[in-house]
């Protein structure tokens, strides 16, 4: 499993918790609860910036600017304000995570595409037909 797979799943899991977070506590609890998430979104968008491809990095990019905005947001904002703002980082940041497992998916389906358009060699006889041809170039020489 590739690593590019594993930060846009966790991405997209984190950021679903703040948008369920934000609409089931009380709002001096969404406060903590997305200046904590916050932070761990921030942990898991940096290392984004260093992988393949360049769409993966802006969407690492993007979500660490949305993430490290997040984080002093929730503590200086009133808690009303927190409860949207942590919603809104939450939707933006699924809506990334997801576009990042579309695009690991497509370059996937690319290569496995790639494989399969190349056929295997026809077995006869349990052999392959470049075995059987090499057969009979050595009997009629």
């Amino acid at each position: 499993m590739r690593m590019r797979y594993l930060a846009n799943l966790a991405l997209a899991a984190v950021a679903v918790c703040l948008v369920v977070f934000t609409q089931a506590f009380a709002a001096a609890t969404v406060v903590w609860l997305t200046f904590a998430l916050a932070i761990a979104l921030t942990v898991i968008a940096v290392p984004m910036l260093g992988m393949r491809p360049t769409a993966q990095r802006a969407i690492g990019a993007i979500a660490a600017l949305i993430a490290i905005y997040t984080i002093p947001a929730s503590l200086v904002f009133a808690s009303a304000t927190v409860v949207w703002v942590g919603f809104s980082t939450g939707v933006a940041l699924a809506a990334l995570g997801a576009a990042g497992l579309t695009l690991h998916e497509y370059t996937t389906e690319r290569v496995v595409h790639a494989l399969e358009v190349a056929a295997p060699p026809v077995s006869v006889n349990g052999q392959s037909h470049a075995g059987a041809d090499r057969e009979r170039e050595l009997v009629s020489s």
